[in-house]
């Protein structure tokens, strides 16, 4: 600010604890009390977004993300929903015999799949190498089996 710009002298009452806080804020700065006022003062007066518009825009944002969200949900319902399908559908039904020994089998490795899931998650990679999440051109590949290109 020039020196021909006169700068004029106002009063406010502050209660104690904004008095305090405005001094902790102008020893950090390295400036006086009244320079902080003053800028404090500038952006809240210069900003022209109300806290209603403000409150409007994360609205507006959390319904955009809840709508991914619910979509996100959908569509992981589905493919559990056909995974089980499939699986039920091509899976023959136990037969009595051995069912303890296959059960104790499904238990094991069912806990090995759980430790490498969580593992995963917890490194940040996915289960899914990037080749799987995209089909094949010639189909799925098969252990042992290569498709044709």
């Amino acid at each position: 600010m020039s020196e021909s710009q006169q700068r004029k002298v106002i009063s406010v009452r502050v209660d104690e604890e904004i008095r305090r806080r405005l001094e902790v804020r102008a020893r950090d700065e390295q400036s006086s009390v009244s320079q902080v006022v003053e800028r404090v003062l500038r952006r809240e007066l210069s900003d022209k977004t109300t806290n209603a518009d403000r409150l409007a825009e994360v609205e507006s944002l959390l319904k955009r993300l809840d709508g991914r969200h619910r979509a996100d949900l959908r569509v992981m319902k589905e493919l559990i929903g056909s995974l089980a399908y499939l699986y039920l559908f091509h899976t023959p039904p136990m037969p009595e015999q051995g069912r303890d020994v296959i059960v104790r089998q499904t238990n094991k490795r069912m806990q090995q799949f759980i430790r490498f899931v969580t593992s995963s998650l917890k490194e940040g990679d996915s289960v899914l190498n990037e080749e799987d999440a995209s089909p094949m051109p010639g189909g799925l590949k098969t252990q042992g089996q290569e498709t044709a290109a």
